[in-house]
Formats: structure tokens, C-alpha cells, sequence
């Protein structure tokens, strides 16, 4: 769990760097914050505590851990991608978590049973369905922020092959794409053995 404050600080550094990811989306960010910032400070990161980061700014703190370990992993194998690019890609890899333009994607579960098994959240009916990764491509063209190739493939594969659609990609995939669902899934990993670590 995360104290206000500490929900506040992350995602005021989410911002910040967000907005330093070039000026040629500059204004449609500012957009993007404005109409989403609320919901994206709070969003838990998945639905059960098992998963991973599930709990108000869940999100927000696994996205600056992912760039995080991209730079790491970047640094470490010799990888050369524009920071621009890094950042980018990091933040918003997992933004279709927030929902739609008008629902949460994740809403409180307000049934005992379901929260006694660890389900705190649950997905939201009245939110439209999509993928993570397409929801996330949806939200960003809505707002009109712009992406390049290597930002959008790191989205669309940050599941790696562990989503079948990614099959044709494999081995393919640009630098980015591959650095950015390694760090994905160390986080991941992270995450979850802090949580199950807590739970003892």
C-alpha cells in the first residue's frame, strides 16, 4: 500500500516526465493529464492482491519501476534507444489499465466472498472491452499523442510471448519492444514477491 502522499509524489513524477518526452506532444499531454490525471494517480496496477500492485497508485509506481529497469537493462546489455523513447514507452505500456474515456477499467469489489480470496478490485462492467494494449493505443490516439513505431510495438508486445497474438513478432521485435517487456516482467516479479512477502 502507499500512503497519500507518497500517490501524490509518484504521480507527480509520472507527470514531469511524461512532459519531457518531446514537444511535439507537449500540449495534447497536457490534455491527457487534465482530463485523466485523477483516475490515473489512483488506478491499482491489476485486480488481486496475487497479481501485483493491487491497491490505489498501483499503477503509477509499477510504471516508474518498468522505466527504472529498462534504463538498467539498456545500460547493462549495451542498448542504445532515444531516452525519449524509453520514457514513453515505460509510462504508457499499461495505460488501457485505466478504463475508458468515461469508466474504470478496475472498480472495487464489493463482494465479501471475492474480497476474502484476494480480489479487491474487479473489472468494470460498464466500461468498454478492449485489450490492455489496444485500450492503451485507443486512449493515446483519442488525445491525439502522437507515438512512434518503436514506442507503439513496445506497447502493443509488452506482454512478450506470453500473449499468443505476439507470435508473429517473435525475434523480431525492436530493441525497445524487448527491453521494455523484460523490465516489465522483473517488476512484475518484484511486485509480486513484495506483496505475497507482506501477506506473511
Amino acid at each position: 500500500m502507499l500512503t497519500p502522499e507518497q500517490i501524490v509524489e509518484n504521480y507527480n513524477k509520472f507527470e514531469a516526465l511524461a512532459m519531457k518526452t518531446g514537444d511535439h506532444r507537449q500540449e495534447q499531454l497536457k490534455q491527457f493529464f487534465e482530463a485523466m490525471g485523477e483516475r490515473l494517480a489512483m488506478a491499482p496496477a491489476s485486480s488481486r492482491v496475487d497479481y501485483h500492485n493491487c491497491f490505489p497508485g498501483g499503477l503509477v509506481e509499477h510504471s516508474l519501476r518498468v522505466l527504472t529497469n529498462t534504463i538498467k537493462l539498456a545500460k547493462a546489455m549495451d542498448i542504445k534507444v532515444p531516452q525519449e523513447e524509453m520514457i514513453f514507452a515505460c509510462l504508457f505500456h499499461d495505460i488501457g489499465k485505466l478504463g475508458d474515456l468515461d469508466a474504470d477499467r478496475y472498480v472495487e469489489q464489493d463482494e465479501d466472498y471475492w474480497r476474502k480470496k484476494g480480489n479487491l478490485y474487479k473489472v468494470n462492467p460498464k466500461a468498454r472491452f478492449m485489450t490492455v494494449q489496444h485500450n492503451s493505443m485507443f486512449l493515446l490516439q483519442h488525445f491525439g499523442i502522437k507515438v512512434s513505431y518503436n514506442e507503439m510495438m513496445a506497447i502493443l508486445l509488452n506482454d512478450g510471448h506470453f500473449d499468443v497474438v505476439n507470435e508473429p513478432y517473435k525475434m523480431k521485435e525492436p530493441d525497445l519492444a524487448v527491453i521494455v517487456h523484460q523490465a516489465d516482467l522483473i517488476s512484475t516479479r518484484f511486485e509480486k514477491t513484495r506483496t505475497q512477502g507482506e501477506s506473511k
